[in-house]
């Protein structure tokens, strides 16, 4: 019987929060997904028992995250694949619901509440997050068909700084297995730069997919302590490219002339927007790349890097007013995004303490059971 979802998971050491996302998953009995772990952790540990399949392949080797994506991928058999983290969630019984309903689509997202497991914490907040569970107050249940194409312009213009923003995803999102089959008899692979979720997101971009978003919690975020979620909120999302060992061996060779050459959020999502724009066939877009706008975000972000930055910037010969002019912007931008997050979290956020995944699923699945009642979905 063929499969509607592929679940892939690759995982590495964190065994206490993946078995928590496989229980939660097994939680939804059903013939019409599959589980796929791809494991490099040293000591491979033993797995429960589960009402359901779960195919684990473990290889206690060290491979770069690109690879350890790959592979967690290649033998999925469903018409629709995800990536998880394996500290986020999924609520499948609600995810297969839909995927059965928007079939004409190639790619779907969701609106994702985020999760901090009990281990993690933030270096200004300290505990404050931990054992929360963030979603909104109120989910439309709506779908609305994205335009890719304008969104794609959005992250060109932030240099790649901001992130995916509404791009499709193959992590966190729902793409057609048969899609990604395509991308892959093309380019050879679906994840042409460093940072797979940036590097996929743009390419499937490039290939004009059809997208839709639910305004709906079909994932869950999971930021545990020894995740890059995790690892960001402590300061420690940064770094030298050779000290990186998930990384692509060829990383730093590779680096973009265009990019100040250390690891951080906005380099390597920016080193990763370009890589994927040149592999393709629109190569002229790199032109529309907005590097003074990312040299601007790290000036404010990274600023322990100041010196390389503004050396980078001398030697590129940037126009200094006009990246004066664009840090002022993007500081202004953080000030207002924080304050605004922080009045929006107040007033439209509930905040629920959990301990793991499991009880995060209960909670995200009542909250779906009730959306249906609204009868809002337009498609």
């Amino acid at each position: 019987m063929s499969k509607l979802l592929s679940i892939c998971i690759p995982t590495k050491n964190r065994y206490k929060t993946l078995f928590s996302l496989l229980k939660s998953i097994d939680s939804f009995n059903s013939f019409e997904y599959e589980v796929i772990v791809y494991d490099t952790s040293e000591t491979k540990q033993m797995y429960p028992i589960f009402t359901n399949e779960i195919k684990v392949n473990h290889e206690p080797i060290n491979v770069s995250v690109i690879t350890s994506f790959e592979n967690s991928i290649k033998n999925a058999e469903g018409e629709w694949v995800i990536i998880l983290g394996d500290d986020d969630g999924i609520d499948v019984e609600s995810t297969l619901y839909f995927l059965k309903k928007l079939g004409k689509f190639d790619a779907i997202t969701c609106n994702r509440p985020n999760f901090t497991w009990p281990d993690a914490t933030h270096r200004y907040f300290k505990n404050n997050n931990t054992s929360k569970l963030k979603l909104n107050r109120y989910y439309s249940g709506k779908t609305t068909i994205l335009n890719v194409e304008s969104e794609l312009k959005k992250v060109l213009n932030k240099g790649g700084a901001k992130g995916l923003l509404k791009l499709p995803r193959l992590y966190h999102g729902f793409i057609k297995n048969s899609l990604i089959k395509k991308i892959v008899s093309e380019l050879g692979t679906v994840f042409p730069g460093p940072s797979p979720d940036m590097a996929s997101s743009v390419i499937l971009s490039l290939f004009n997919v059809q997208t839709i978003n639910i305004d709906r919690p079909l994932v869950i975020s999971g930021h545990s302590k020894k995740s890059t979620a995790g690892q960001a909120n402590l300061g420690k999302h940064i770094g030298e490219i050779s000290s990186i060992t998930h990384l692509p061996k060829d990383t730093s060779q590779k680096w973009s002339q265009k990019i100040p050459k250390f690891w951080s959020a906005g380099t390597i999502y920016s080193e990763s927007l370009e890589k994927a724009i040149l592999s393709s066939n629109r190569k002229n877009l790199v032109s529309k790349i907005n590097f003074n706008y990312l040299y601007a975000h790290l000036l404010i972000f990274e600023n322990q890097y100041r010196n390389k930055i503004r050396k980078f910037l001398v030697d590129s010969n940037t126009n200094q007013g006009k990246i004066f002019l664009l840090k002022t912007m993007v500081f202004f931008e953080r000030v207002y995004n924080f304050l605004i997050n922080r009045l929006f979290n107040k007033l439209n956020k509930k905040i629920i303490l959990l301990n793991d995944m499991e009880e995060v699923i209960k909670v995200i699945n009542y909250e779906n059971n009730k959306l249906k009642c609204k009868k809002k979905e337009l498609y």
